[in-house]
């Protein structure tokens, strides 16, 4: 479910905009990203919780210019109907462009939807969640549907990444070349941006552990790479508080940044697909990413959790191994990863 338990935030000092929509980020005094606001800049201290940027009275005053009287509930079940609205899917919802509302997107959760109900009222959420946009929902209605903040970027690996690793990691189908060259692709491009594109995410991280909240470690595509603002952009948290409960504080880390942009967990297959000058190219790559991570964590004050991380993985892979009987192993492939790099990590 995605309307998670959000704590209460204290000693954050929040400054955001809204200048021809564009948001520009400064660090505050505890060296941590946030928003300027370069037209009414407003402060806001402990105990005072502005409006998120994102929140449904703004969603149904821009729907409501473009569908006028039409109740978002017909219009929601049209939008999943079409495939051609598809714009992404993991592997417990999928995603949908709402037409003419840009800053919105419709998630539809596959198990939380009852395709013979008719669909309730849409019901606001309200989130704390006002720092930082994670893709965090608006609004429900009971049967699996979500509005939410639209997250800018495009996915930064394989398309259909869980799809792809099943059916590698069960030998239905092996990476190749191609895709291999893909991810490689996307790395030496991630391998470009500047430092402050990494104190971005680790700063994300950072405001997360405020929040006792925790990212999703296994899919890469949980990151999103904005390449028009050389930004990476999280999203699809961990919404199953079970899973991350008896973990360490704080939950999230230096480690979790190094396996969601490496796609630590694909990366054997990708060594095994490549030419022996093109695996030289990866490791070369991906050392230099992780040397950006460990400088931009260490600007950003965000701890090391490797423990955490691996404990995450192996949580989840009992769960999997119990109810289906499959090993999707997770902790094996993050280990190979950790071991090859164990000299700089």
């Amino acid at each position: 479910m995605l309307n998670i338990m959000i704590s209460k935030i204290n000693n954050i000092t929040y400054r955001y905009n809204y200048l021809n929509n564009k948001k520009t980020l400064n660090k505050n005094k505890n060296n941590v990203f946030v928003r300027e606001d370069q037209k009414h800049s407003v402060s806001f201290t402990s105990g005072l919780k502005p409006k998120p940027i994102f929140n449904y009275e703004d969603f149904i005053k821009k729907a409501q210019q473009v569908f006028a009287s039409i109740p978002f509930e017909k219009i929601a079940e049209s939008i999943q109907s079409d495939s051609a609205n598809l714009i992404g899917q993991g592997n417990s919802k999928m995603v949908y462009k709402i037409d003419g509302v840009n800053d919105y997107v419709l998630a539809v959760v596959k198990n939380e939807y009852n395709k013979s109900m008719t669909l309730p009222n849409f019901v606001p959420i309200n989130s704390t969640l006002v720092e930082f946009n994670f893709g965090q929902p608006v609004a429900h209605n009971n049967n699996g549907f979500y509005i939410a903040g639209k997250v800018e970027g495009t996915e930064h690996s394989l398309p259909s990444w869980i799809l792809k690793y099943k059916k590698a990691i069960s030998g239905v189908e092996e990476i190749g070349e191609d895709d291999a060259k893909l991810v490689l692709d996307k790395l030496k491009n991630i391998e470009s941006y500047p430092i402050d594109s990494y104190e971005y995410l680790s700063s994300e991280f950072r405001y997360l552990n405020e929040n006792a909240l925790r990212v999703d470690p296994i899919n890469p595509n949980n990151v999103l790479v904005d390449d028009i603002n050389k930004r990476f952009n999280s999203i699809d948290l961990e919404n199953r508080q079970e899973r991350f409960s008896y973990l360490d504080k704080p939950l999230n880390g230096v480690r979790d940044m190094e396996v969601l942009l490496l796609d630590s967990l694909l990366h054997k297959q990708y060594i095994n697909a490549l030419t022996d000058k093109d695996t030289d190219t990866l490791m070369s790559t991906s050392k230099s990413i992780i040397e950006k991570i460990k400088a931009a964590a260490s600007n950003t004050n965000l701890r090391n959790n490797s423990l955490n991380t691996r404990k995450h993985l192996e949580i989840i892979e009992n769960e999997i191994r119990s109810h289906i009987k499959e090993n999707p192993r997770f902790v094996e492939n993050y280990d190979f990863f950790t071991s090859i790099y164990n000299d700089i990590l």
